[in-house]
């Protein structure tokens, strides 16, 4: 591993509040819900970007568990990371109307949940009190990374 590169593993969990939903979705959804997950980055300290290597987001009551290594299906992403307070990943499975985009999103306010469900629309949680742990972190087995 090279000098100005260093991996952190970034762990939040809390229990989010739905702020907004479309009327399609009204009769799944719960008002709140327990959440986990973590994001593996890499950090470029002389470059100024950064790559996502790993990561998982569980949602309790939309029965919603996603893993990097784990979808069938590998969905694009795009991972933005400005701090530990200011990120955006976004998993998107598609262009089809019906596949749906997961917005994961930390800035001063909380944590954000979306889901967008092509024409039958969307929801929102939102997590104010979020318990976010940073740490550094080791790769110890090899992962396949991808960027933004």
């Amino acid at each position: 591993m090279k000098k100005n590169r260093k991996e952190n593993r970034l762990e939040f969990h809390g229990i989010l509040n739905l702020i907004e939903i479309s009327y399609f979705h009204q009769d799944k959804k719960h008002l709140q819900s327990k959440y986990s997950g973590f994001l593996v980055y890499s950090e470029d300290t002389l470059n100024s970007w950064d790559t996502l290597i790993d990561w998982e987001i569980k949602v309790d009551g939309l029965n919603f568990n996603l893993k990097y290594d784990s979808i069938g299906r590998k969905p694009s992403s795009y991972f933005h990371f400005s701090s530990p307070l200011d990120l955006v990943l976004i998993i998107d499975f598609g262009i089809a109307t019906c596949l749906p985009r997961y917005t994961v999103k930390k800035d001063l306010l909380g944590i954000t949940f979306e889901g967008e469900h092509g024409r039958t629309g969307s929801y929102i949680y939102q997590d104010s009190l979020p318990i976010i742990m940073e740490k550094p972190f080791r790769v110890t087995r090899k992962i396949k990374s991808f960027g933004i």
